[in-house]
């Protein structure tokens, strides 16, 4: 078994490091593992996952206002009343913009733009139908042996099929 960060994912630690450290906290407590126990354990400067956190209170907090203005911007919705529906759409959208620093180009940044924005523009489009086929993949990886989901699995591989 090989135990690798997920795509995308920004960590400092080894991801086999980690999953050890994280293992052995889980196996302390009994065979749970919480986000309080993580952190708890990490607060020792020897521990591996110490690292992965931010120990300095004022940066710590600006950057859980950070998430907490994600989880904002990810929350507004919209019920569109032109169209026949009572399903709301999410408002924004987060893409990936590229950036340059003089000529070379270098890390992207991710931004929200509003769903309109994105579906107006063709290679935003196609970044976020990317993601959702992506994230299709993952559900029918994750769930494919659950036979209750049979129906579903078929649609995802429906759907792929004609996107890939």
């Amino acid at each position: 078994m090989e135990i690798k960060w997920k795509g995308g994912s920004q960590h400092k630690v080894d991801a086999a490091i980690a999953y050890e450290a994280v293992e052995a906290i889980r196996k302390k407590n009994g065979g749970d593992v919480t986000a309080h126990a993580v952190v708890e354990t990490a607060k020792a400067k020897r521990n591996p996952l110490h690292a992965e956190f931010t120990w300095d209170d004022s940066e710590a907090g600006h950057q859980y206002r950070l998430v907490q203005a994600r989880k904002m911007l990810q929350s507004f919705v919209v019920v569109r009343t032109e169209i026949a529906t009572d399903r709301p759409q999410r408002v924004y959208e987060v893409i990936k913009v590229p950036q340059k620093e003089g000529e070379k180009p270098t890390r992207a940044k991710h931004t929200y733009r509003t769903l309109d924005q994105v579906m107006d523009d063709p290679d935003m489009r196609a970044e976020l139908l990317g993601r959702a086929l992506r994230e299709l993949i993952t559900i029918r990886n994750r769930y494919k042996d659950l036979q209750e989901l049979a129906i579903v699995m078929r649609a995802i591989d429906a759907v792929l099929e004609t996107s890939l």
